[in-house]
């Protein structure tokens, strides 16, 4: 299962439906967008991690459901956990960074890192926010998909687009 882990550094709290920059809930709705919609259909192969500074938001494309692809949909369901509700696909728990890491399948996003060649071998990837990303990980591969810094949402897309295009061939 393809997995991106997102660091958010900021509390998941209470936000308004009409401002999601707030604690940057556009970011975790662009990413899950990103991770988990293709046309018409989801990516049922694939989870996206968001770790807030005081919750992880666990987002399952095998099990999800009624979420549309929209920020406000997103941000509804993510409204709706820091209101107590539970829906199917979503897991909410306090689990940290370094859980997510499988030893030798994992890649941290870091624009000093080594150029991506292939994506193959990998299945999680760790991107940071606007702030990046500060944990330091223990034998995680730093790699890099340019000189140019990417928005994580846009960095989501282009690795499931490689992997796609792997798979292909």
């Amino acid at each position: 299962m393809r997995t991106f882990v997102v660091r958010i550094n900021h509390k998941m709290k209470g936000f308004s439906l009409n401002n999601l920059p707030e604690e940057r809930i556009d970011l975790a709705a662009r990413v899950i967008n990103s991770a988990l919609w293709l046309d018409h259909d989801v990516r049922r192969d694939t989870r996206i991690v968001l770790i807030f500074d005081n919750a992880t938001v666990e987002v399952r494309g095998d099990s999800i459901r009624g979420m549309r692809p929209d920020e406000r949909s997103i941000a509804g369901f993510l409204k709706g956990i820091i209101q107590g509700r539970k829906y199917p696909g979503i897991i909410v728990s306090d689990k940290m960074l370094e859980e997510f890491v499988e030893e030798g399948k994992t890649i941290a996003l870091d624009i000093n890192g080594e150029p991506v060649r292939s994506l193959k071998d990998y299945s999680v990837f760790i991107l940071g926010d606007d702030k990046g990303l500060a944990e330091k990980l223990e034998g995680v591969k730093r790699a890099s998909l340019g000189k140019k810094s990417y928005l994580a949402s846009h960095c989501i897309t282009i690795i499931n687009y490689l992997l796609d295009k792997e798979e292909e061939e």
